[in-house]
């Protein structure tokens, strides 16, 4: 995966769309162009967020058996790490809404915004979108 290329001989429109540093009017299409310093910057993002996310769970779990309650009882009620990733970017687009509770419809787009923003978490957020509206788990 990582061997060399030598873009010399191939042939730009026939063997591949374009090559790196190419003017973007130049490139053949249609063609895939990904920024890969924006998406490094997702990677890394996401990975954070689920190690947030991990640590927190996991300090809930520990608070929850300090107090005396079974695994076996809470476990099931607590969301997945990618979900607390998920409802932690959601309250923070509503925070940056001036914390305005949101409608059922501003909230599906607001998920959908998160799911297209993260595509590792996409899954995820058209599970929590399926699941019943009413339901909402919190840790």
């Amino acid at each position: 995966m990582n061997a060399h290329v030598d873009f010399a001989t191939l042939d730009v429109g026939y063997d591949i769309p374009a090559v790196p540093g190419m003017d973007e009017a130049d490139i053949q299409t249609p063609c895939l162009i990904l920024d890969l310093d924006a998406l490094e910057r997702k990677v890394r993002a996401l990975r954070d967020l689920r190690a947030e996310a991990g640590d927190e769970l996991g300090t809930v779990v520990h608070e929850r058996l300090l107090a005396g309650e079974d695994p076996w009882d809470f476990m099931q009620e607590l969301p997945t790490v990618d979900e607390l990733v998920v409802l932690t970017l959601r309250a923070e687009l509503i925070h940056a809404d001036n914390d305005r509770r949101p409608t059922a419809e501003v909230d599906y787009r607001m998920l959908r915004q998160i799911a297209l923003a993260y595509p590792a978490l996409s899954t995820t957020v058209w599970s929590m979108l399926d699941a019943d509206r009413t339901e909402r788990r919190t840790a």
